[in-house]
């Protein structure tokens, strides 16, 4: 092979990878999400307490779900069943199934906080028994 075939493979691999990349752009479902999990109760420079969130563990649970709502192989082998196998990365899903994913995870998220908002709204603060309302914006 000489070297312009190989120029000349490479410059069709980067145009068809930014085609691909079009089509299937490498977007995490964190930026596709407008909320997030409140994990923790954090104060203000003030010293006002609220509630905040960030992408841990519990996000990290929240993705591994949406991600099972897609088969990425939905043949049914009449001797084993249903084959089913869940994409393994974001990049795996199409656009469609992303912003499902991400419609899915803003539900999922505004019930997981609703939940952690009421079981952690009571705190001592300075050694006084003080009663969290403020979220993070």
């Amino acid at each position: 092979m000489t070297q312009e075939e190989v120029s000349r493979i490479k410059s069709e691999i980067r145009t068809l990878q930014e085609k691909l990349d079009k089509e299937h752009p490498k977007w995490s479902l964190a930026q596709l999400c407008e909320k997030k999990p409140y994990t923790a109760i954090r104060t203000r420079e003030n010293g006002e307490p609220y509630f905040s969130g960030m992408r841990t563990d519990e996000w990290n649970a929240m993705r591994a779900m949406a991600k099972c709502l897609f088969l990425e192989d939905r043949r049914i082998d009449n001797k084993y069943g249903c084959v089913t196998r869940n994409p393994k990365k974001v990049r795996d899903m199409t656009p469609e199934q992303q912003r499902v994913a991400a419609r899915f995870l803003d539900e999922v998220v505004e019930i997981f906080n609703r939940y952690f908002v009421e079981n952690n709204k009571d705190i001592i603060l300075n050694g006084e028994p003080y009663e969290v309302t403020e979220v993070e914006e």
